[in-house]
């Protein structure tokens, strides 16, 4: 389900997410911020917040291309066209798992650890979205 385009929304719905939003951020920004994550693959959840999950589809976008084994196990690894080794391949997926976009607060939100490739991939995400 594609979120509306900012101009589709009624002064009504643009206050009512501003009050959400608490003067944290412009949702009519960041609501064209989460259409462009929906175009490239990534999915929306909507319960008790506003988050668009972002998956391989979308990481893929950035350079990430992994392969796998009918196992599931890891059978190649690159990362802008580099190969990579499996097992960093391994630690790179463990912390963008569950990686999402807060439409409230306008962050990306992931479970860093020292793998610097993780966070090159949201930054080029986060630039992305920002153009």
């Amino acid at each position: 389900m594609m979120l509306k385009k900012p101009e589709e929304m009624t002064m009504e719905e643009i206050r009512e997410k501003k009050e959400i939003m608490n003067g944290k951020g412009d949702i009519v920004m960041n609501m064209e911020k989460a259409n462009k994550l929906l175009e490239i693959g990534g999915k929306e959840w909507k319960k008790k917040g506003h988050r668009i999950y972002l998956n391989m589809p979308v990481f893929e976008r950035f350079g990430l291309h992994i392969e796998r084994y009918n196992t599931g196990n890891i059978s190649y690894a690159e990362l802008d066209g580099e190969k990579m080794s499996n097992s960093a391949a391994r630690k790179v997926l463990a912390q963008l798992d569950g990686a999402y976009y807060d439409v409230e607060r306008d962050e990306i939100k992931t479970s860093f650890g020292r793998e610097e490739t993780a966070k090159d991939i949201v930054r080029k995400i986060r630039e992305y979205i920002e153009e």
